[in-house]
């Protein structure tokens, strides 16, 4: 929802401005998984974090929380690292997350679709 408004934002508005939009999948599978895989949900919760980096410098640009899986902000053209984890509390994180090199160009929403897996499940 969030990266729709995001790219008809950019759209309407007529401007250059660049972004990055995605989806977090839940790639938890409860036993063993199907050949082929179902398709996976979109994760939603209040503990899912999306962090964008700058690259080379790794500088954070965001820590974004969305509750529905999905995220979309607007950054200046160049190479960032998207991942996406699970806070948890305790010493032992069961979660697992992707993490994705994407380039952002003038004017481009980039999408991007990560995923965190529950490897505590069997």
């Amino acid at each position: 929802m969030l990266a729709a408004m995001l790219i008809a934002s950019v759209a309407y508005a007529g401007t250059t401005a660049s972004g990055i939009s995605g989806v977090v999948l839940n790639a938890t599978c409860p036993g063993p998984c199907s050949i082929p895989p179902k398709p996976f949900p979109v994760y939603e919760g209040d503990n899912l974090v999306v962090i964008i980096k700058k690259l080379p410098e790794r500088t954070l640009v965001a820590r974004l929380f969305p509750k529905d899986g999905h995220f979309g902000i607007e950054v200046a053209p160049g190479l960032y690292r998207v991942k996406a984890r699970i806070r948890e509390q305790g010493d032992f994180s069961c979660w697992e997350g992707s993490r994705r090199k994407v380039e952002v160009l003038e004017g481009m929403v980039t999408n991007v679709r990560l995923r965190v897996t529950n490897i505590c499940v069997l």
